[in-house]
C-alpha cells in the first residue's frame, strides 16, 4: 500500500470515525479538555520524537502516518487545533454535537476517499490544482455526503439531513481541493462547520 494511502484510510479514516464518535457521544465540555489534552500531550512528544526520542509502537506510527518531510504530528496537531476550534466557537454556543461530529466525517471520510482511492482511479486533474483529480474529489464528495446524510437523520427529516450533508460535504472537499490555509486537517473540519451552521440558520429561517 501507498504510504500517502495508508496515511488516508488509517489515520483520517478509522482514527477520525473514532473520534467523531467521541464528540457527538460526550458532552461539548468533556469533548473540549479531552482534545486539549490531547493536543498538550501530542506537541509534547512530537518535540521529543524530534529531538530522537524514540517510543515503542508510537515513533513507527508517527513515521508512516506523517507525510515524508513534513515536522512531527503537524498534521495531527493542525486536526486537534481545528476540533479544539470548533467545539470552542460553535459547540460552547450550543450547536448540536451532531453538526460538530459531521464536520469531522469530512476529515474521515471525504478526505482520506479523495486522496485513497483518488491516487488509485484520478484520471482528470481539477482545474488549478497540483495533485487532485476530479474523480477523487467527487468520490470524497460522495462518501462524506453519504456519512453525513445517514448521521443527520437521527435527528433530522429527510429534507434537512440532505441539505446539511450537502453543505459539509461539497465545502469541505473543495477546501481540501483549493483553500491553501495553514493546513487541510484544520480547514477542511472548519469550513465544513461553518457551511453547516449558516445552512442550518437558513432553513430555520423558513422552517
Amino acid at each position: 500500500m501507498h504510504p500517502e494511502t495508508f496515511r488516508k484510510f488509517f489515520v483520517h479514516g478509522l482514527n477520525g470515525l473514532i473520534l467523531a464518535f467521541l464528540v457527538y457521544i460526550l458532552p461539548v465540555k468533556w469533548s473540549l479538555a479531552f482534545f486539549v489534552v490531547l493536543l498538550g500531550v501530542t506537541l509534547y512528544l512530537a518535540r521529543q520524537i524530534t529531538r530522537g526520542k524514540k517510543y515503542p509502537i508510537l515513533s513507527w506510527l508517527v513515521d508512516k502516518a506523517e507525510r515524508k518531510g513534513r515536522p512531527v504530528a503537524k498534521g495531527a496537531l493542525w486536526y486537534f487545533y481545528g476540533v479544539v476550534f470548533i467545539l470552542t466557537v460553535f459547540g460552547l454556543i450550543g450547536v448540536p454535537r451532531i453538526i460538530l461530529a459531521s464536520a469531522l466525517l469530512v476529515v474521515a471520510l471525504g478526505d482520506s476517499v479523495s486522496t485513497g482511492l483518488g491516487r488509485i482511479v484520478g484520471k482528470r486533474r481539477l482545474p488549478k490544482t497540483k495533485t487532485k483529480t476530479f474523480e477523487g474529489t467527487s468520490l470524497g464528495i460522495l462518501f462524506a455526503f453519504v456519512g453525513i446524510f445517514l448521521v443527520m437523520l437521527v435527528k433530522y427529516d429527510v429534507v434537512v439531513s440532505f441539505w446539511l450533508a450537502f453543505a459539509g460535504s461539497v465545502t469541505g472537499m473543495v477546501t481540501e481541493a483549493y483553500f491553501r490555509g495553514p493546513d487541510d486537517n484544520f480547514t477542511i473540519p472548519v469550513m465544513a462547520a461553518s457551511a453547516m451552521v449558516i445552512t442550518l440558520s437558513i432553513i430555520r429561517l423558513f422552517v
